[in-house]
């Protein structure tokens, strides 16, 4: 779990996430900008009304997210941390599925090698 929330000096809460390229990638993102509106989305769609209160503000570097309020922040933060699993989860699933494709291309082509080979093999007797 990562903790994004600060408090500012005005009272308002601000989520922040600034992820390295590669964090960027095992996200399955190219962009914080794309990231960011997934987010926004799935806050909304779990949330309805809360982006009234919470100002996405995407960088090329990474998210901010001003909030009105720290409980709202903590909802973001919260929302963001799941995004984060969720993504990540779902990029390594597509990984290991067509890892587990490949295997079984190979798989099959090395039993069709094998049976041209008995066949070949036959023909010489």
């Amino acid at each position: 779990m990562h903790k994004y929330l600060t408090v500012n000096k005005d009272k308002t809460a601000t989520v922040s996430f600034y992820p390295s390229l590669e964090e960027l990638s095992d996200l399955g993102y190219d962009s914080v900008y794309d990231m960011s509106d997934d987010l926004q989305m799935q806050v909304d769609d779990n949330y309805p009304g809360l982006l009234h209160f919470a100002e996405f503000d995407p960088e090329s570097q990474g998210l901010m997210v001003y909030c009105d309020t720290e409980e709202i922040a903590d909802t973001v933060g919260e929302e963001l941390n799941e995004f984060i699993q969720y993504r990540s989860n779902m990029v390594s699933d597509a990984i290991n599925f067509e890892s587990g494709r490949q295997q079984a291309d190979i798989k099959q082509a090395i039993d069709q090698l094998e049976k041209t080979l008995a066949t070949l093999k036959s023909l010489l007797k």
